[in-house]
């Protein structure tokens, strides 16, 4: 196997566990400043990369999980 290989594949793996905050937003129908204090609450995995914001994917769904538990629909 390359090098090229194995980065893409080591690159793909990230990006596969870590979601960009805008992609976040989307998904939870979120506006900026919602999301700022929800990633600041604590309740999901973040890290930044230069000037991007990522979410960890496994917290997130940790995160609806446990909100669907309290849900009572």
């Amino acid at each position: 196997m390359t090098k090229t290989t194995e980065n893409s594949q080591l690159t793909g793996s990230l990006l596969a566990e870590w979601i960009p905050r805008a992609e976040v937003m989307q998904f939870l129908g979120y506006k900026a400043t919602q999301m700022y204090h929800f990633l600041k609450s604590g309740k999901v995995k973040t890290v930044k990369v230069g000037k991007r914001i990522f979410v960890n994917r496994k917290s997130l769904n940790d995160f609806m999980e446990a909100q669907s538990s309290q849900s009572e629909y």
